[in-house]
This record gives structure tokens, C-alpha cells and sequence, in this order.
């Protein structure tokens, strides 16, 4: 895999959001060139879920936003989301994985959640300008009872949320490129 893309990365041990995180740099620093970015943490305080439901996201999970432009030409930029989770949950079947996107923003293993997706698109002046998403993937990281890890799903496997946090990166820059070519 090779992206065309450069992304600007900003990480940090503990943040509330990392939707927040994201926010304020944008604020600070406008994205120029078409670079997207993505925050990443190791912990979030208060991750949000769908509906604004707190988002239980202590160490061991992937925590991600992201921002990418986006032209008002892309007719299809509103299903970002679903191709994100497309392209994970492809990612994970090649691990044998046993994963299924439930509609409209989660992969679930077994009926329990593994990872949750919030996409929105981002108008100014009534034209698309850029894509967000928030992105939870629950790795090795206690989760609720309605949730499941990929530890927990694939026992005695262990997997590590750095190398994870790279593969949903990874997921993000393929889904960029589906809904670019439509």
C-alpha cells in the first residue's frame, strides 16, 4: 500500500476528544495544500458516540479523527463512513476475521461492537469543503458488555493498537480514493 496522500498526523497521550483535538488545529491552522489530517490519541476523557453518547475509549483502543478536503464534485463524499467501514472490515477478514458492518456506522463481531464510525460532510457558504470522521476501533482496551475487542474476539491472539491505529489510517486513505473515483 502507498498513499498519494500527505497526511499531517498530531498525536497525544490523553486528550478529551480527539474530535476536539482536531477542531482546534483546524482553528489554528487551516488545512492548505489538501493535506488531510488526523489526531490520534492513546485515551480519550470524553469521546463522543453516536447521538453524543459518551464513547468508553481507555488506553489500548484506536482513537482517530480526521479531516480531508473535499470537492463539491464528489456526488458520493456522503458515504465516507460506510466506505470506511467497507474497507476495514475488509481489511480485517483477510485476519480471519469474523467482522459485519452494521448499518450505518459500526462493525460489530457477534452481535457486540467492535468499532464506531461518526462521518459528516462540512459545508461553508452551501458548497462541500471537507469530510470528517471520527473513528473508535476496540483493540486490547477494557470495552462494555455490549462490546468486544479484538483481543477478546481472537484469543489467545494479541493485538497491538499502534499497528492498528496505522491500519485504519490505511482504511481511511483507500476509502478516500473509492469515493474519488465515483
Amino acid at each position: 500500500f502507498s498513499s498519494k496522500r500527505f497526511w499531517q498526523l498530531r498525536w497525544k497521550p490523553v486528550v478529551a476528544s480527539t474530535e476536539l483535538e482536531l477542531s482546534n488545529w483546524l482553528k489554528e491552522t487551516p488545512i492548505k495544500h489538501n493535506f488531510p489530517r488526523a489526531c490520534l490519541a492513546s485515551r480519550q476523557t470524553h469521546g463522543t458516540g453516536q447521538r453524543g453518547r459518551l464513547w468508553q475509549s481507555p488506553k489500548g483502543g484506536v482513537w482517530i479523527s480526521a479531516a480531508f478536503p473535499l470537492s463539491a464534485s464528489r456526488k458520493s463524499a456522503g458515504l465516507i463512513g460506510l466506505a470506511v467501514a467497507l474497507v476495514l472490515a475488509q481489511r480485517l477478514e483477510k485476519l480471519s476475521i469474523p467482522v459485519r458492518i452494521k448499518w450505518p456506522n459500526d462493525l460489530i463481531i457477534n452481535k457486540r461492537k467492535l468499532a464506531g464510525f461518526l462521518p459528516k460532510i462540512v459545508y461553508r457558504g452551501g458548497a462541500m469543503t471537507m469530510g470528517r470522521i471520527g473513528i473508535g476501533l476496540n483493540v486490547s482496551n477494557r470495552v462494555p458488555i455490549e462490546g468486544i475487542s479484538l483481543n477478546q474476539a481472537l484469543w489467545p491472539r494479541k493485538f497491538n493498537a499502534d499497528r492498528w491505529s496505522a491500519e485504519v489510517l490505511f482504511a481511511l486513505d483507500i476509502a478516500l480514493d473509492l469515493i474519488e473515483s465515483n
